[in-house]
């Protein structure tokens, strides 16, 4: 079995899904919470290719670590696979999650705050109330949305 073999299979023991990437550029467009990577000198690749905000765990050699955060690497894991990389990576993986909800969450406060202004300023007029379903159906996502009046 190779490392990468081995860190999927020790990912799948505790609920981890692991899917693994032959090149960096792979990544781009991905939707991952987590890159593990292997040897610091993969990290600025993947750094690069990874969706902005996903952290990048770099499992290396002891006299690589320095090099593996320069390069991009979010944490680093000198000990190989074990115990270690799997409590790092839950760490990662929750605070990744915690960033994202945190992200979710301001963006609708945000349209909530400028669909109150929107009432506020036009009332029950219909074009304010088109106004402020359109910021809520662009916030949940939908392509179209209607009023009925």
């Amino acid at each position: 079995m190779t490392e990468t073999d081995l860190v999927c299979a020790a990912f799948a023991e505790i609920g981890l899904e692991c899917t693994v990437c032959g090149a960096p550029r792979q990544l781009a467009g991905q939707d991952v919470g987590l890159v593990v990577v292997f040897g610091a000198e993969q990290v600025g690749a993947c750094r690069r290719s990874a969706a902005s905000g996903c952290p990048v765990l770099a499992v290396v050699s002891a006299d690589q670590a320095s090099l593996a955060l320069e390069s991009g690497a979010t944490d680093v894991v000198a000990s190989g696979i074990g115990p270690i990389l799997i409590a790092r990576a839950r760490n990662l993986l929750s605070g990744h999650e915690s960033d994202v909800l945190g992200r979710e969450v301001a963006s609708v406060h945000e349209a909530l705050i400028e669909v109150q202004q929107v009432l506020s300023a036009g009332g029950e007029d219909p074009d304010s109330l088109r106004r402020a379903l359109d910021v809520a159906r662009e916030v949940m996502g939908f392509e179209r949305a209607s009023l009925c009046l």
